[in-house]
């Protein structure tokens, strides 16, 4: 998404690009709002997602791992099992 950067709370009225990401532990997410770059979810009303800045503030293996993560909380379990190699990685 391209949003303007007052709608996420921060200061400017330029917009940026994030990507909204879901977790499936809500301590996870209260630990990664810490960090810079991360974000509540906006635009989504559950308290499991988490929005992510794509202007480089958050390494790019990092956001990879993150969606990873995300594609796992979200898929149906029977593709999640057709996906996941027997080492457990995608």
């Amino acid at each position: 998404m391209d949003v303007p950067r007052e709608k996420l709370g921060l200061s400017g009225t330029e917009r940026v690009d994030i990507l909204n990401v879901k977790l499936g532990d809500p301590f996870l997410v209260d630990m990664m709002i810490q960090r810079e770059g991360i974000l509540k979810g906006y635009h989504i009303s559950r308290g499991n997602w988490i929005s992510i800045l794509l202007d480089g503030t958050v390494p790019f293996a990092e956001i990879c791992d993150l969606l990873e993560e995300s594609f796992l909380t979200t898929a149906p379990r029977k593709t999640v099992k057709r996906c996941v190699k027997r080492d457990g990685s995608l």
